[in-house]
């Protein structure tokens, strides 16, 4: 049996500034329309979909509950974008196997991986 992530959706109350979050990092949202009359974001990747949601009454999420991870280009350049918005680091930028990485929290508190590969 194979798996594989068709869809991500984030439900968030911030959603102007994880939508600018998430645009630093280069990913292209677009708005989209639903049936119910809320803000809707999307970008279509080759694998899968990724969205953002907006909900009114989320409570505040304490600390991650799930970890995105992108492959990107320009860590270091995207990283400084991030800390222009506010962004917060977690894990400094650092050399692994997988290649050049670094961890950031989203506006709502979801840690993100970048990594940049190097080889």
């Amino acid at each position: 049996m194979t798996v594989r992530l068709i869809s991500l959706v984030i439900n968030t109350n911030q959603i102007a500034p994880l939508v600018s979050f998430y645009k630093a990092i280069g990913i292209n949202l677009q708005p989209a329309k639903v049936s119910i009359g809320s803000e809707y974001y999307k970008a279509i990747f080759p694998s899968f979909e990724f969205a953002i949601y907006g909900v009114k009454n989320k409570s505040e999420v304490k600390t991650p509950n799930f970890q995105l991870s992108f492959h990107v280009q320009h860590l270091d350049q995207i990283l400084k974008n991030l800390k222009n918005i506010g962004g917060e680091c977690i894990l400094d930028p650092i050399n692994s196997a997988e290649g050049k990485k670094a961890i950031v929290l989203d506006p709502d508190g979801h840690s993100v991986e970048l990594i940049e590969d190097v080889r």
